[in-house]
């Protein structure tokens, strides 16, 4: 049987997601940095909870940082250069950049200067990391409002995936998708799985791009909270997934 041209990021609260499983780690910031926002050191125990979250130092795969609260800067750099002195040979990138095209296409003023500060504004950074992960998390149902239709949807992966492509030029790209509606929309209940159709749209432009869909299945609301997805439902949406990315004569 073909492997799916997906990739998984799998943790339970409080835990790594295991590289012996074939997930790709993903580090919050909060375990990067101390205090994480404006003014932030890197973390004293920074060193360990790489070596914890990547326990193999000739691991090649993609590694994600997640930095969402702390001004890019100085500290950015410093986060990439010493998680790259300690694991040398992965593929460590930052979640988000570029960011969902999403509100670039609902308020289309922003647009323009928006794509230019990720795609062109950010090289300084994004030129020295060794993967780009651009994210398309699904935030709204289809249907939800006279404006969440199927072609949106399409149109807001598809820019996404392009901006994405655009900050690689050439190096791995992923596009951070997740299997429940995120949190962040309080009009849906935790855990809410997207729609299929949402789903396998997703995926489908996500591949015909060329840019690798990379789920990341936290078990809890943003990763913070006691788990609330069972064992059960993760796998049930896993298997549903990797169905979706097989190709269609398989």
């Amino acid at each position: 049987m073909p492997t799916p041209s997906i990739a998984w990021s799998v943790s339970k609260h409080g835990q790594f997601p295991d590289t012996n499983a074939g997930n790709i780690p993903c580090i919050v910031e909060q375990l990067l940095l101390q205090p994480h926002g404006p003014g932030a050191q890197i973390h004293p125990a920074f060193d360990s909870m790489i070596r914890t979250a990547i326990p193999d130092k000739g691991y090649d795969g993609p590694v994600v940082l997640d930095i969402e609260r702390t001004p890019r800067g100085p500290i950015w750099l410093e986060v990439l250069s010493r998680a790259t002195a300690l694991r040398p040979h992965a593929q460590i990138g930052f979640y988000g950049l570029p960011r969902n095209q999403y509100w670039p296409l609902i308020a289309p003023r922003s647009r323009p200067s928006e794509w230019h500060e990720d795609v062109h504004g950010l090289r300084w950074l994004t030129d020295l990391t060794a993967a780009v992960f651009g994210n398309a998390y699904a935030f709204y149902p289809l249907g939800q409002t006279r404006d969440h239709t199927i072609e949106g949807w399409r149109l807001v992966v598809e820019m996404s995936a392009i901006a994405t492509l655009a900050v690689a030029r050439g190096r791995p790209a992923y596009l951070m998708m997740m299997p429940w509606y995120h949190p962040g929309n309080p009009a849906v209940p935790w855990p809410t799985p997207v729609l299929a159709e949402q789903l396998r749209a997703a995926i489908d432009v996500a591949l015909s791009c060329g840019v690798t869909p990379l789920f990341w299945a936290t078990t809890s609301p943003l990763g913070d909270k006691p788990d609330t997805v069972t064992p059960a439902a993760l796998a049930r949406a896993r298997k549903a997934i990797e169905a979706m990315a097989m190709p269609a004569d398989q």
